[in-house]
């Protein structure tokens, strides 16, 4: 426990993720422990950070794909930035569109590179949660559409809460088809219009569960 301006803050680290409470709300901060094995695995330990996680390199004539050995360390950088990008949704399109790569070359080496650098200044990402005396739920919704293949991404939230964020490509569909998926879960959370009271009681669920593990 320490003392934060006016505010007595505790906190805890699990899985690599630092929650910390105090009276006015509570933050999360995410795992950044991948973020210096993918600077270093690129060699870009002291670059200089990007604003942004793109836009991304423009695509060059003659792509060169890579090679058995980096065609490696991209799988394994790859499979490093997803997990970093758990719970960050400012680069959960940048990493979705880096995994979903069957035959990576130049281009999407360079687009890794791109990230990273973004990552160089961002490693991690703290949500606040602070408390809310008026509860209300918005969504966002947006995407394009590139031949048969369509990106669609968006987020739902309880007042200034990002309760869920998503970014998901999919094949040989219709724009209206889609969108109509996405919206139907935004339906589905904005009709529900006591939110707040089922996380009030999945919060007291979990200190109930807490207080008897600790009688144990």
């Amino acid at each position: 426990v320490v003392v934060v301006g006016e505010h007595e803050v505790s906190g805890a680290w699990m899985l690599g993720r630092v929650v910390r409470w105090r009276p006015d709300g509570w933050s999360y901060t995410t795992d950044g422990r991948q973020v210096p094995h993918v600077l270093s695995m690129l060699g870009l330990q002291d670059c200089k950070p990007n604003a942004t996680p793109g836009p991304t390199p423009a695509l060059a004539e003659g792509e060169i794909a890579l090679d058995g050995a980096r065609c490696s360390a991209y799988c394994n950088i790859a499979a490093r930035i997803r997990k970093i990008a758990a719970g960050r949704p400012d680069i959960q399109y940048a990493a979705k569109e880096a995994c979903e790569t069957e035959q990576p070359g130049s281009y999407h080496w360079n687009r890794l590179r791109t990230l990273a650098r973004y990552l160089r200044g961002r490693p991690t990402l703290t949500w606040w949660f602070g408390r809310q005396t008026e509860p209300c739920t918005t969504t966002a919704i947006t995407g394009s559409a590139t031949g048969k293949s369509i990106t669609l991404g968006g987020m739902i939230m309880h007042g200034s809460h990002v309760i869920q964020a998503w970014s998901k490509t999919h094949q040989d569909a219709t724009v209206a088809t889609v969108a109509s998926k996405h919206a139907a879960v935004a339906t589905v959370v904005s009709a529900d219009t006591d939110i707040t009271a089922e996380l009030a009681a999945a919060a007291q669920g979990v200190a109930a569960a807490a207080a008897a593990g600790q009688r144990r």
